[in-house]
């Protein structure tokens, strides 16, 4: 090319667009542009300082840098623009980020547009917004040029072994075997800290039916141990360390024995680099600290190196005796026994020991990055989630560090490729919850999606496995409630909408979904086998059977599973079961057979209930045959089902029997309200009126009466009775209602008086706060009495509780009178909870010590005297406080009985 005469030579060449831009080294540098056609220089700019580094920021800016660190930017021919300042180095190595320019020189300083970034980096590179790069400790860090904070260190899935030289001194034994060790810990039968265990669970799984094929024994113990450390009084434990000294003499040992040296004269100590915000004293005296220590024959610093010059004498002398008689004697024994030489051995102790200090805990010395290899460099990342590293060896290998291969998921996800996004994290060993966590809402709604762009199940598998209650570590948000049954609800109805073909290929994510559901639902799981299977070819039909329950089988125990089996009244699939669970025949064998003779099918059904302890459901099967009536009776009082029988039997003829045995046992329990009731709908007269006498209840007593026609004279003798009992106990109001009706003309005059007395008992006073409190104690958000306005309303609420309470008496004896015993059910459940929550509640609304600060209203209305403030002489508080009514708790009238026997016992019924 013309006009390279006189150059020296050609560097930083580089395209600029189509053209090419070179730094040119004469008698002085300059930048200029090469036209490739013609063969011709075309200077633009004359730099008077060495140029060092040439390049183009995307799109088209040109930029370059002077040896004394001055970055430029090239406008035009002779027109440059100062950027910014660093370090004089010669070369730079210059990488982009969008509009970031970075900048390492000479000095491992890493810089970004003009700022420091980072000390010590051998190599670096920059992939999207994040900077990877290695420092002089081989140490590889992760840094946002965003934010400008380190995201944490790299995560490996196996710890590098660096050395693959034979060993051969003991010191290296020791050396491989701690490492082989600390692998063991790590890597336990794929069991990795920190990552998924779906896969090593499969591997597990493969295991076991191998030794079962071979009939060999395989014994397996999984140890949870961080469920169990969870649930341990931390902070108990700590205490009673501490007040043991435990801790403090346990550090002490740790020093001792991994980062602190002490002199045998004691007299002087030495650690690993560590800054030292206290003293160490040896009986009350202070030990200064040193740099140097001799420690295994050698002498090294507190930055674990040893010092060289030290031992020069030594080795003249050495190598002295060599020159004038030949090798040293204890040099021809190394050599020929092939002995490592003693100083190998002593700075292999001396590494080791050191190497206990940086391998320690994170709280124990230092906290400490995730190692590279030692001379490991960074060349490039890919757009994705790898990063390039070359070992000292030469070979190059491709990491994947976390933050990045997060990124590159959460933009699948957010893109709709789930299928993808769960390859990437089964590859990486990532918490699949990220892909129901990272937007909960869209991940439900798009469901579908999932499912059929889904071709292989066992992904979906492991999607279902890996679900938990907790939110991934790697969002942020709030969890969504419920959410492994509404992911597996959703995923199950999805697979059953797809047609046949496409179903049956998935149907092992169905079971999973099902059996992951909580509870599990293995009956219906098993229903679906034999729904799909019963389809199929004969050929195939077994084949698809032992495939599917031996897939149920990894999730259900063999007796969970052979009951629900048993639960689906097919003996085929019941066996077909029993064969895949591995049990004895003669555990099953004999009892399906029995099951087989049993007719007619109902009462097949029946045997089958008992043999799985399903009382209410052989009760149920058993209620269709009248003539197995004695049968039932010894089912009902055996396992305690008078209160299932009740809604098993009504609508048959049987029901006033069910209702005479269930008053039998109530009225001999001293039940008598209950038993009534029971005994009115048997239809039996004299043991009703005989309850009701019994329960001392005028009114019920007279309203019955009224409508069984008992006559006046019985009537009259029953009440005076009853007044006698009632006035003995201590009940005057009841005991006076009595006699009150006994004494008026019974049938003519019964309603008006009840009436009466009900109002003259019934009365109660309420009183009302003044209208001026009323007003000013009105609810309103954010106004200074809103608290005293809560507590008012809780009050009212409190009040309607003991209404309800009052109501429920009534209510639920007449719901039971007329057969609504499912309503009657669930309407004391509903109530008896929310009075519970209520009393759990009270003493914490209403505690029974106050501080001043925590007295409703304002501060002032404190120092209010008949509704006109008056602060006291001298400040401080008042002398006389008033107590306003809210702050007393509300009486709960949780003593009064009004939850029916009937529908309790059948709690689980109704």
């Amino acid at each position: 090319m013309k006009g390279l005469d006189l150059v020296r030579f050609v560097s930083h060449l580089t395209w600029s667009d189509e053209e090419v831009l070179a730094v040119i080294h004469g008698s002085s540098d300059e930048i200029a542009k090469v036209d490739l056609q013609h063969g011709v220089l075309e200077s633009l700019y004359k730099s008077p300082v060495p140029i060092a580094w040439l390049g183009v920021q995307p799109p088209s800016t040109v930029m370059f840098a002077t040896a004394d660190g001055v970055f430029l930017e090239l406008k035009g021919r002779d027109d440059v623009r100062v950027l910014f300042t660093i370090a004089a180095s010669d070369p730079y190595d210059v990488k982009f980020s969008g509009e970031h320019v970075l900048a390492l020189t000479g000095g491992q300083e890493l810089f970004m547009d003009g700022h420091s970034l980072a000390n010590s980096v051998t190599s670096y590179t920059i992939s999207d917004d994040v900077c990877i790069y290695t420092t002089l400790q081989n140490k590889l860090h992760l840094i946002s040029l965003t934010t400008r904070k380190q995201l944490g260190a790299v995560e490996f899935p196996h710890p590098t072994i660096p050395s693959t030289a034979p060993i051969r001194s003991p010191v290296q034994k020791i050396t491989v075997e701690e490492i082989e060790a600390a692998l063991k810990k790590i890597n336990q039968c794929g069991f990795v800290a920190g990552c998924g265990t779906v896969d090593a669970i499969q591997a597990a799984r493969l295991l076991i039916e191998k030794h079962r094929e071979k009939q060999r024994l395989v014994h397996i113990a999984f140890l949870d141990l961080e469920k169990a450390f969870d649930r341990v009084p931390r902070e108990v434990i700590w205490y009673a360390l501490r007040s043991d000294e435990l801790i403090e003499r346990v550090w002490c040992n740790r020093l001792e024995r991994f980062g602190l040296g002490l002199n045998l004269k004691k007299t002087e100590y030495l650690t690993t680099g560590v800054t030292e915000s206290s003293s160490i004293k040896v009986n009350g005296i202070e030990l200064p600290r040193t740099s140097v220590f001799k420690y295994l024959g050698s002498a090294i610093a507190s930055d674990g190196k040893p010092m060289v010059g030290r031992h020069g004498d030594e080795d003249a002398a050495l190598d002295g005796w060599s020159h004038a008689r030949g090798p040293h004697p204890k040099r021809c024994h190394s050599e020929k026994f092939g002995v490592a030489p003693i100083a190998d051995k002593m700075r292999e102790a001396r590494l080791r020991w050191y190497g206990h200090v940086l391998c320690g805990k994170e709280d124990s010395v230092r906290k400490i990055e995730r190692a590279v290899e030692l001379g490991s460099r960074l060349l490039a990342s890919t757009s994705g989630r790898a990063v390039i590293m070359q070992m000292p060896r030469g070979n190059l290998e491709t990491i994947h560090p976390r933050p990045f291969v997060t990124r590159v998921i959460k933009e699948l996800i957010d893109s709709e490729k789930y299928i993808e996004a769960l390859k990437e994290m089964k590859k990486h060993r990532i918490d699949m919850n990220l892909l129901v966590d990272h937007k909960p809402e869209v991940f439900i709604a798009n469901i579908s999606k999932l499912v059929q762009s889904a071709k292989d199940p066992e992904l979906i598998c492991i999607l279902i496995a890996a679900l938990t209650s907790e939110r991934s570590a790697l969002c942020d948000g709030i969890v969504i409630s419920n959410k492994i049954n509404r992911v597996t609800e959703l995923l199950a109805d999805e697979i059953l909408r797809l047609p046949l073909d496409r179903r049956v290929d998935m149907f092992v994510a169905l079971l999973s979904a099902l059996l992951k559901s909580s509870p599990p639902q293995v009956e219906k799981a098993l229903r679906l086998i034999k729904q799909h299977t019963d389809e199929m070819p004969a050929m195939k039909r077994d084949v698809y059977a032992r495939k599917w329950l031996h897939h149920v089988r990894f999730f259900v125990n063999e007796a969970m599973l052979f009951n629900a089996a048993l639960a689906t009244y097919d003996l085929k699939l019941t066996l077909q079961v029993a064969e895949v669970s591995n049990r004895d025949p003669k555990e099953y064998v004999p009892l399906l057979n029995e099951l087989r003779k049993v007719e007619p099918e109902d009462y097949r059904k029946c045997r089958i209930d008992m043999a799985r302890s399903d009382w209410e459901s052989a009760l149920r099967h058993l209620s269709l045959f009248d003539d197995k009536w004695d049968e039932a009776v010894d089912l009902i009082r055996a396992r305690d089902l008078y209160a299932p029988a009740l809604v098993i039997y009504r609508g048959s003829a049987k029901y006033k029997s069910v209702c005479a045995l269930y008053a039998a046992v109530l009225e001999a329990k001293a039940q008598w309200d209950e038993a009534a009731v029971l005994y009115e709908k048997a239809e039996d007269i004299s043991k009703t009126m005989r309850c009701l006498e019994m329960s001392r209840n005028v009114e019920r007593y007279m309203s019955r009466a009224h409508l069984f026609n008992i006559p006046e004279d019985v009537v009259v003798s029953t009440l005076k009775k009853m007044a006698i009992v009632l006035k003995s106990s201590g009940r005057w109001a009841e005991a006076a209602k009595a006699l009150e009706v006994a004494n008026a003309d019974i049938f003519s005059e019964m309603g008006s008086t009840m009436s009466m007395a009900s109002r003259r008992t019934g009365k109660t006073g309420v009183s009302r706060a003044s209208t001026t409190a009323t007003v000013r104690k009105r609810k309103q958000e954010g106004g200074e009495y809103e608290d005293a306005a809560l507590l008012i309303a809780l009050a009212a609420y409190y009040k309607w509780l003991n209404d309800l309470i009052g109501e429920m008496t009534e209510l639920l004896p007449a719901l039971v009178q007329v057969d609504e015993l499912s309503l009657a059910g669930s309407l004391q459940g509903s109530v008896d909870r929310i009075v519970s929550e209520a009393a759990t509640l009270r003493h914490r609304i209403w505690p029974s010590k106050l501080h001043p600060w925590d007295l409703p209203g304002p501060i002032h209305a404190l120092y209010a005297v008949n509704d006109s403030f008056a602060f006291p002489d001298g400040g401080g508080m008042p002398d006389v406080i008033t107590l306003e009514p809210e702050i007393f708790a509300p009486v709960l009238d949780t003593g009064r009985r009004w939850k029916l026997q009937i529908l309790k016992m059948g709690e689980k019924t109704f």
